[in-house]
């Protein structure tokens, strides 16, 4: 279903054909997912590397991906993990970090520090902490301009709510804390090690929510995205509402509605907020009609027995 409905949307195959390298990215950073699935999270993690190489959007995935690392596979693996991302980037930046570039300088530029550019071509001081200009963005079009250009009205508590809903979604709503200390505690246990891995559908499932939300917490809490910025999420949407458990045929023509974005994009950002914000607090659900079905018979059930 969800594959058909990214086919049969004419708008978004018509901007996915303009050929943005953030199209690139998205092969790659779902290549990832597929194979943090199929319980390989060494190769899983190569291929986000890969994707990291191309555009500095991944990033937002990657809370989630070494949090489920550490919760499947324990903390050996999740080492690995990290010396594959950081080792394959630091061979592809060697020709220029060697020449005329630095490595403060690709941090900086990635405004993980809130350098920005750093005044580099008389760049205005906000592009050290805003993605996109406000007239040319998808996000926050609803605040107003002197806000919106703001590090402390905007852009830091986007930055700190970012941070907290990876926290929250991991650790507190899927509760992966015990299960994640367990492993850092059983790190030399080999026992314990060769019952670890993704062996159940509900651990896939639990890793998939784990990934795919923990993503789309960082997009919706993103300081500004351009248009092309749509790349990076809207492949997604048709999954993130499926989540929800409402019946399909009620929901197909949702994506196609909303993306690609024309005109006013507030509707857009509305929709994705409430979208996550609903997934975030309530859960995704196989069939919420079953869910509230099963309330209610439940309470009858409940009802007939006391009555008898």
């Amino acid at each position: 279903m969800i594959a058909f409905i990214l086919v049969g949307n004419r708008g978004d195959r018509s901007y996915w054909s303009s050929m943005y390298n953030d199209e690139i990215m998205m092969l790659y950073m779902l290549i990832a997912i597929y194979y943090m699935l199929r319980n390989k999270p060494l190769i899983g993690s190569f291929w986000v590397t890969v994707a990291l190489g191309v555009k500095a959007g991944v990033i937002l995935l990657l809370p989630g991906l070494l949090g489920q690392i550490q919760y499947n596979h324990g903390t050996i693996k999740l080492l690995l993990s990290i010396a594959i991302i950081v080792g394959f980037q630091v061979i592809a930046a060697l020709p220029f970090v060697l020449n005329d570039s630095t490595v403060a300088d690709y941090i900086h530029r990635s405004k993980l520090t809130g350098a920005g550019r750093n005044g580099i071509a008389r760049a205005a001081l906000f592009w050290d902490y805003m993605a996109a200009h406000r007239g040319l963005s998808i996000f926050w079009t609803f605040i107003e301009e002197e806000c919106y250009f703001d590090w402390p009205c905007l852009a830091m508590k986007l930055k700190i709510a970012m941070l907290l809903t990876n926290i929250y979604h991991f650790f507190g709503r899927k509760w992966c804390l015990p299960r994640c200390l367990t492993n850092l505690f059983e790190t030399f246990d080999g026992t314990a090690r060769a019952k670890l891995g993704i062996k159940t559908q509900a651990q896939i499932r639990l890793t998939l929510e784990v990934l795919i939300l923990g993503y789309m917490g960082g997009i919706v809490t993103m300081p500004g995205a351009n248009q092309q910025f749509q790349f990076w999420f809207t492949c997604l949407v048709p999954l993130v509402i499926e989540m929800i458990g409402l019946p399909s045929v009620t929901t197909f023509w949702i994506s196609g509605y909303f993306y690609p974005i024309h005109g006013d994009p507030r509707y857009q950002h509305f929709f994705l907020l409430g979208l996550v914000a609903w997934l975030f607090i309530v859960g995704p659900r196989q069939s919420i009609v079953q869910d509230i079905t099963g309330l209610f018979t439940t309470k009858t059930t409940a009802a007939k027995v006391k009555a008898e």
